[in-house]
């Protein structure tokens, strides 16, 4: 089940064409590792002596890894508006037929 799923979420971030698997993917990895770093400030901060303050570097942090994922997912959705290769751009059949082969 667990290697399913690494399977898929490679898959999904390395096929940006598929926007909506590929956005759901991102923002999962990214709300992922908000939790994951969020938790270790609230440890940094409760087990640190005196008085409870936010360490520094979780704002930044948190802010940072929020632009990554949304760059992601602004990167995937140009990926997705781009024309596939092979497709023909606008090209008919016929002007395609028309052309010199290669040999």
């Amino acid at each position: 089940m667990i290697a399913a799923n690494r399977y898929y979420v490679a898959y999904n971030l390395t096929h940006p064409d598929d926007i909506h698997a590929f956005a759901y993917t991102v923002v999962f990895l990214v709300v992922t590792v908000v939790g994951v770093v969020a938790g270790l400030g609230a440890t940094a901060q409760n087990y640190r002596g005196g008085e409870r303050r936010t360490p520094r570097w979780l704002g930044g942090g948190l802010a940072g890894l929020a632009g990554w994922g949304v760059g992601a997912i602004l990167i995937g959705t140009l990926i997705a508006a781009m024309p596939r290769a092979g497709a023909s751009v606008g090209i008919s059949p016929e002007t395609l037929a028309g052309l010199p082969a290669l040999a």
